[in-house]
């Protein structure tokens, strides 16, 4: 009896080191989770959403890459930004399009924003209120706005005002 005790001895010490080695990095894990959930809950308290990563390794990891161009115009006390495909007032998101932005200028309580083909009519605050397109009278290639001489809205494009 005492020659089978031996091998089940070792296997059994075996079993308890692989066991202990298992719940250190089960509780680590438990850890580093609950640690980043904490994180994640008070978010603009520890004033994460103000820090951005900028680590190029990480960035290429997930595929991030910043836009090879970008297209601003400085409207009164904010800025109309497009970053690739994205609109921009401010930090707002406005969208996307496919188009280039244009223009753009404030009139009469609305955002008024130039596209090459579109006009977009937003709140100050962003919120959309109307797309418009050729279908409503806005011409093509469109390449800048902006009021005229008697208050009105005009673009420029091929053809002229």
């Amino acid at each position: 009896m005492g020659r089978h005790q031996k091998p089940r001895i070792k296997k059994l010490r075996s079993l308890y080191i692989w066991h202990r080695y298992i719940g250190v990095s089960a509780a680590l894990l438990v850890v580093v989770l609950a640690s980043t959930g904490l994180m994640l809950n008070h978010t603009e308290k520890l004033q994460l959403d103000s820090h951005y990563v900028s680590n190029p390794w990480l960035l290429d990891q997930y595929g991030i890459h910043a836009p090879a161009n970008v297209h601003s115009y400085h409207l009164q006390n904010h800025w109309l930004s497009q970053w690739g495909e994205r609109l921009f007032l401010d930090q707002v998101d406005l969208g996307e399009t496919q188009e280039k932005l244009q223009g753009g200028l404030f009139y009469k309580d609305m955002l008024v924003i130039a596209l090459k083909n579109k006009v977009w009519l937003l709140t100050p605050q962003g919120e959309l209120i109307e797309k418009l397109g050729n279908s409503e009278g806005i011409p093509t290639g469109i390449s800048a706005i902006g009021i005229t001489d008697d208050g009105q809205v005009a673009v420029m494009t091929a053809q002229g005002v």
